[in-house]
């Protein structure tokens, strides 16, 4: 055999010089020191020494790269082995530590016995969401085929969404609908490349804390219990994300979710089934969504009752009255796509938020505006208080500044 000696020596260095080599760095502040010797043979090789190393801080210059504090880095060689003694970062606020060794007896496929721990980890932050994660992970066997397994909880997550109803584009305006989308190729599940293609995985993933769903039109809870299995080749998603105290906000309607899962099987680990229902009461009718089928096909069921056909059902969600109310009454329709104009505006010219009210009881009180036509009497504002589901007070200011006031009782028949 071919024999090996070769040392590597390094003091105490400073790190500066490395945003030289790496373009994505703008300053390193920290120092490294290297003491590794290498004998035996090619075949074979023995190590002994040690690598150390710590950075107080690193910057990058793009600002969407999570800050880099408190590297710390401590390996050392023992014959075959390599030791992790303190591997660790704080990532944007997270520790992110590894430790364990690698034995290094057949070089073309060393054996891992490597644990990852995190606490509050960065995931993803952006405009959209923001999601930290604790985790405890194992990965053990050698490289070609190694077993990863542990528990991931995601803490502190948020999902942000706002969105627009203005302007209201007509059929012949919409843009062409995007091309279909496919998972991975001819629809299948992601894989990870080689070595990774061949390993196991058995991790838990599941929410310590609600992630909170927070916007101008959707407001809720997800709660998350996934279980990631299979290989890197053909990765499998089981379990479900349940949706809880979410309600979605209409224009003239609240659309409150009674029940609301999403279920990954191993049949399409990938494409979650739906299956959603909610509820709203507006216009005097009790209106039913039911959103059913897979992620990619969703179906959805409209019902009222009164009953209604699906496509009134859907004006009156979006209007609060029904196609046949808005041809009547026109300058009501006018009236409440300017408030909603009015809205957005307000919030676009002084960059106002959509006020969080994640965790109030829905609102009550509703306004109506019929502020246009040539019906002086029809013209006004009205105030709508719901006491119960059954009993609701209605004020009502006409153009010519009377009052009318009105207590309502309402009964539904099936």
């Amino acid at each position: 055999p071919l024999p090996l000696r070769a040392e590597v020596r390094l003091p105490e260095s400073s790190l500066a010089f490395l945003p030289t080599w790496v373009p994505a760095l703008s300053a390193v502040k920290g120092t490294a020191a290297v003491d590794v010797k290498v004998t035996g043979t090619v075949g074979k090789p023995v190590f002994a020494g040690s690598v150390q190393g710590q950075v107080a801080e690193a910057d990058f210059d793009s600002p969407s790269l999570p800050s880099v504090k408190d590297v710390r880095l401590r390996l050392r060689a023992d014959g075959s082995r390599v030791i992790l003694d303190d591997v660790s970062v704080l990532l944007a606020g997270g520790r992110l530590r590894i430790n364990g060794g690698v034995d290094l007896e057949q070089p073309k496929d060393p054996k891992l016995d490597l644990r990852l721990s995190a606490e509050e980890v960065l995931l993803v932050r952006d405009e959209t969401i923001s999601m930290r994660a604790n985790a405890a992970i194992t990965c053990r066997g050698p490289l070609s085929q190694a077993e990863v397994a542990g528990t991931v909880d995601l803490v502190r997550g948020r999902v942000f969404k706002e969105i627009e109803f203005l302007p209201l584009s007509l059929p012949n305006q919409l843009p062409p609908p995007p091309p279909s989308t496919q998972i991975g190729k001819a629809g299948a599940a992601p894989s990870l490349p080689a070595p990774l293609d061949k390993w196991r995985f058995n991790v838990t993933i599941r929410s310590r804390d609600p992630i909170r769903l927070m916007g101008n039109v959707a407001r809720g809870n997800g709660v998350v219990d996934l279980r990631l299995t299979g290989s890197g080749t053909a990765p499998v998603l089981v379990g479900n994300v349940r949706l809880e105290e979410m309600w979605v906000k209409l224009p003239f309607s609240r659309l409150n979710i009674t029940q609301g899962v999403l279920s990954f099987d191993a049949a399409h680990p990938f494409d979650p089934q739906i299956d959603v229902t909610g509820e709203s009461l507006t216009g005097g009718r009790q209106v039913t969504v039911v959103v059913q089928g897979r992620a990619l096909d969703p179906k959805v069921r409209l019902t009222s009752s009164p009953p209604l056909p699906e496509g009134e059902i859907a004006t009156l969600l979006a209007t609060g009255v029904t196609t046949s109310d808005l041809t009547q009454n026109s300058d009501e329709a006018a009236g409440r796509a300017a408030f909603i104009l009015i809205q957005q505006a307000y919030r676009k010219l002084f960059k106002k938020r959509a006020v969080d009210t994640a965790d109030d009881e829905p609102p009550r009180l509703s306004f109506e505006f019929s502020l246009f036509g040539n019906d002086a009497s029809r013209r006004g504002v009205s105030a709508v208080y719901e006491l119960n589901p059954k009993w609701r007070i209605i004020g009502r200011v006409a153009e010519a500044g009377t009052f009318r006031g009105m207590l309502y009782y309402l009964i539904r028949f099936r």
